[in-house]
């Protein structure tokens, strides 16, 4: 399964399911891996302001799942914040096809990424 920036998958330990997710940040993989039973309730420190929810069901050894991330805000240097940090990483990738960057998904950092990195700019993070 893949999510933009994100590639799911399912794997199987010492007979439990987890859920393996990959994020591509720069040239580095980062990962966590969850215990399939404990998906459903899981809130994800994983990328602060994402939410990763999964619905499960076993059904004569066939597995369902699927999980829903919520757009998170632009905070590309993971410090709580949205501020010049950011601002300085967002003008480098623009113009670029860097899908961290492009929060749109139109698979270019352009000025309609740019207006919804501006809506986030200085507010609250939820």
């Amino acid at each position: 399964m893949r999510i933009p920036e994100r590639i799911v998958s399912f794997q199987e330990k010492n007979k439990q399911l987890f859920i393996k997710i990959l994020k591509i940040q720069k040239r580095i993989w980062l990962f966590r891996e969850i215990r399939l039973r404990d998906a459903i309730k899981f809130t994800a420190d994983y990328m602060k302001k994402s939410v990763i929810a999964a619905a499960v069901s076993l059904a004569a050894a066939t597995l369902w799942a699927s999980l829903a991330i919520a757009a998170s805000a632009p905070d590309f240097n993971e410090d709580s914040l949205v501020n010049l940090g950011d601002f300085l990483l967002f003008a480098r990738a623009y113009k670029s096809t860097d899908p961290l960057f492009d929060l749109n998904e139109n698979s270019v950092v352009d000025f309609g990424d740019f207006v919804i990195f501006v809506r986030s700019f200085c507010r609250p993070l939820p």
